[in-house]
């Protein structure tokens, strides 16, 4: 839908977008999910399973919009319909995308013995933009389309910050120590997968493993901990992203990129 728009920015858009009027559509979602859950060996082993699949229709992504290149001169073009209706701030609006999520949820818990248990958690995930376009992306990914065409589409790629696989296992030991006291010793291993800056799929960070350690005494309700997060002090971003450079005069499109990242908590004990 517009967002902002005047009656001249309005008559281009809808050039650029059939179809495209003042409300945007309502996103639908239809979601299939079919899962197991068992107990084995007595109780000593349990799992769940479930398999999901889930279908987006009209999913709503806001998209810029600027005047042409050959608005941008010199001399430079603007608010001047129908070849140059925006300003250089350009405008806004909304539209329909589909995508498809699908994947696996395993969770596996045991006792290995009376004192040891551990457990398995794994999701394998499938999220994929089956109709996806975004007039922002398509001004900074290669030549822009011809005239008043429709803009370069990025149907296939997978939607943002979504790992296709994220696993942890964890163990824990527990023994008596004296009186009621008893010690403990925990790991965990936590595995993340590549992920994607953004939805035009520029690039990806990597994946990566890190383990948590944690040990101590406990009585009852008390507990001292000794712990270590990190241990390894792997170096890898959680997820990176990108950021538009907003400096340019005019800003007539978003062209310049760059890539920010969120970096991990060091190894600390």
């Amino acid at each position: 839908g517009f967002v902002q728009a005047n009656p001249a920015q309005k008559a281009f858009l809808q050039n650029l977008y059939p179809g495209i009027s003042e409300y945007s559509i309502l996103p639908e979602l239809d979601s299939i999910e079919i899962g197991l859950k068992q107990s084995l060996l007595e109780g000593r082993l349990q799992y769940t399973l479930a398999l999901y699949d889930s279908d987006w229709k009209n999913r709503t992504t806001q998209s810029s919009v600027f005047n042409p290149a050959s608005c941008n001169g010199p001399p430079l073009v603007e608010n001047t319909p129908p070849n140059c209706p925006f300003g250089v701030a350009g405008s806004f609006q909304t539209l329909a995308n589909d995508a498809n999520v699908r994947g696996v949820e395993l969770n596996v818990d045991g006792s290995l013995s009376d004192r040891w248990t551990a457990g398995l958690a794994l999701t394998y995930n499938d999220a994929t933009w089956d109709k996806y376009y975004n007039t922002t992306f398509a001004s900074w990914t290669g030549p822009l389309q011809t005239g008043n065409g429709p803009p370069r589409r990025f149907d296939g790629n997978t939607l943002a910050k979504s790992p296709d696989l994220v696993a942890s296992l964890t163990s824990t030991y527990r023994a008596p120590l004296a009186g009621d006291w008893e010690w403990f010793v925990r790991g965990d291993v936590r595995y993340q997968g590549r992920m994607w800056d953004s939805d035009v799929n520029i690039t990806q960070s990597d994946s990566f493993t890190r383990v948590f350690v944690r040990t101590g005494v406990q009585k009852d309700n008390l507990a001292v901990e000794f712990y270590a997060n990190n241990l390894t002090n792997d170096t890898s971003w959680d997820y990176i992203y990108r950021l538009p450079d907003l400096s340019l005069v005019p800003l007539a499109n978003f062209a310049t990129q760059g890539i920010g990242v969120l970096l991990p908590s060091k190894r600390e004990f």
